[in-house]
C-alpha cells in the first residue's frame, strides 16, 4: 500500500496500531514525509518521540523534513522540527546553488513565523524563488507583503513573467476567462436542477449546487484582483 493511500484510508491511531505490530510495508522516513506534506500533526509527533527515525532524510523531490513542512506552511511542524531538530540556517543545494530555507516558503504565515529567527537581509537573498512560485499560485497576500516590505530588485522577474514561451499575464488571463466559463456552465447546471427538481425533498440540492457557484464567484473575484495586481507590478509599460 502507498504511504499516501495508507494515510488517506486509517485514522493515525490505526496507523500507530500497525506500526507497533511491524504490520506497514512502508519506511517510517517515507511515512513521516507523507504525514508533514498533509499536515497529520499527531502522527509526526508520534514517529519523532517514539521511532529511530534518521532526521536528514530527503525524499525523491529532494525535500527534507523541514522544507516540506515550510513549503506546506505547517507552524506547528516547523515549530516542532526547529525546536528539536534542525537548524534554521541549514542550508539547501538548489540548481547548482545554496539557499536557505526561506527558498521554500509558499504562504505569508509561514514567512513571518521566519522573520522571527532570520534578519532581513539572510530573506532577502531567496525572496526572488518565492515570488515567482507566488506569481504562479496566485497569492496576492504573500506577493503584496514582500514587495511592500522588502526591496526586491525584479527585473529579472519581469523577465519571466513577460517571457514569450511562459507570459505568466498571459496565462494569469487564460486561467482568469477559465474560470469565468466554468462558472457560467456550472450556473446553468444549477438553474437546470433548480427547475428540474423543484420539490421539497431537493431544495438541499439547490442550496447546494448555489453554495458552489457563490465559492467559485469568489475565486473568480480574486483571481481577477490578482490578474490586475501583477499586471501593475509586473506588466509592460508601452
Amino acid at each position: 500500500m502507498e504511504v499516501m493511500e495508507l494515510l488517506k484510508k486509517y485514522k493515525t491511531t490505526k496507523i500507530i496500531k500497525l506500526i507497533n505490530k511491524n504490520k506497514l510495508d512502508v519506511s517510517l522516513e517515507d511515512l513521516l514525509m507523507e504525514a508533514i506534506n498533509c499536515n497529520k500533526k499527531d502522527l509526526v509527533v508520534y514517529l519523532l518521540d517514539n521511532k529511530n527515525i534518521y532526521i536528514n532524510y530527503i525524499n525523491d523531490l529532494n525535500y527534507d523534513y523541514l522544507s516540506m513542512a515550510v513549503s506546506r506552511g505547517n507552524i506547528e511542524i516547523i515549530e516542532l522540527l526547529l525546536k528539536k531538530y534542525f537548524d534554521i540556517s541549514r542550508k539547501y543545494e538548489v540548481d547548482n546553488k545554496k539557499v536557505s530555507i526561506i527558498y521554500f516558503v509558499r504562504d505569508l504565515e509561514t514567512l513571518k513565523y521566519l522573520e522571527n529567527f532570520m534578519n532581513k537581509k539572510e530573506i532577502k537573498k531567496d525572496l526572488e524563488s518565492v515570488i515567482s512560485a507566488t506569481l504562479m499560485n496566485y497569492n496576492i497576500e504573500l506577493l503584496e507583503y514582500i514587495l511592500t516590505n522588502y526591496k526586491v530588485n525584479i527585473t529579472r522577474i519581469k523577465y519571466k513573467i513577460q517571457d514569450k514561451n511562459y507570459n505568466m499575464l498571459e496565462l494569469s488571463e487564460e486561467i482568469l476567462q477559465s474560470m469565468k466559463n466554468r462558472e457560467y456552465r456550472k450556473r446553468e447546471l444549477a438553474l437546470y436542477i433548480s427547475d428540474l427538481l423543484s420539490g421539497k425533498r431537493y431544495r438541499k440540492i439547490e442550496k447546494r449546487a448555489y453554495q458552489l457557484l457563490e465559492k467559485i464567484e469568489k475565486e473568480n473575484q480574486e483571481i481577477e484582483k490578482y490578474y490586475k495586481y501583477i499586471k501593475k507590478q509586473f506588466g509592460v509599460k508601452k
